[in-house]
């Protein structure tokens, strides 16, 4: 008698773990999975007329947890959120495969890695002063001020690889504006005494675009401040 006790007994908390873990568990568990267990558990009723139900019930409950544990496993673990602001870019074995915008993004757990790049922020970077020769007469001390973005995450990744870092970027702007002031004097209009206030600023930011569009960097504005 105490065995069967003991069997209904386990029936009946196993039947309680087989449904919960139904409700909550069958969603992240492939169907397959779900109706095996079902008929294991229903061919072991019509092989043993029952004495076995309550251990096979207990297995398919115990079963259908561990997949949904699997399952939100999977989900932490390839499932990200890019912001509005953001782009993610999915890199495959140190490749960059794809881009992806804001809102829930899945990628490949292990295999694949996603790095977001603030693409829609403005970033502000000033130079140190520099002696500029701005005609065959004058030298004057200059810093720039720079306003740029992030407008190719996967350039970027290519050229620099990792995460996205804005004291990188800004040190890359700050050397090509310092190798293209050093050369100011090549771009002299003579008889223009403003042509360094008016026109320069607009040329050096095309010549900066230029140089830092491999990093995947825009220059939006540039300006050219005087030292004194």
């Amino acid at each position: 008698m105490s065995r069967v006790n003991t069997n209904v007994k386990l029936s009946k908390a196993a039947v309680t773990s087989l449904v919960l873990g139904m409700l909550v568990g069958v969603p992240l568990c492939p169907g397959a999975l779900a109706v095996v267990f079902g008929m294991w558990a229903i061919g072991s009723i019509r092989e043993s007329g029952g004495a076995l139900v309550g251990r096979r019930i207990a297995i398919s409950g115990i079963g259908l947890g561990v997949c949904q544990v699997l399952g939100w496993v999977f989900v932490l673990l390839s499932g990200f959120v890019v912001q509005p602001w953001e782009t993610a870019v999915v890199v495959d074995r140190d490749e960059a495969t794809r881009t992806v915008g804001r809102g829930l993004n899945f990628k490949i757990p292990i295999v694949e890695s996603a790095y977001l790049f603030p693409t829609q922020r403005i970033f502000e970077t000033r130079t140190d002063s520099l002696l500029v020769a701005i005609d065959s007469h004058r030298q004057i001390n200059v810093n720039a001020r720079l306003l740029w973005r992030v407008c190719d995450p996967r350039q970027w990744y290519k050229s620099e690889g990792g995460e996205f870092s804005e004291d990188k970027s800004s040190n890359r702007l700050r050397i090509v504006v310092r190798r293209q002031l050093s050369r100011a004097g090549l771009f002299l209009k003579e008889g223009d005494p403003n042509w360094f206030d008016s026109e320069y600023p607009y040329e050096l930011a095309k010549q900066v675009n230029t140089s830092v569009k491999r990093f995947g960097l825009c220059v939006t504005r540039l300006d050219l401040e005087h030292v004194k």
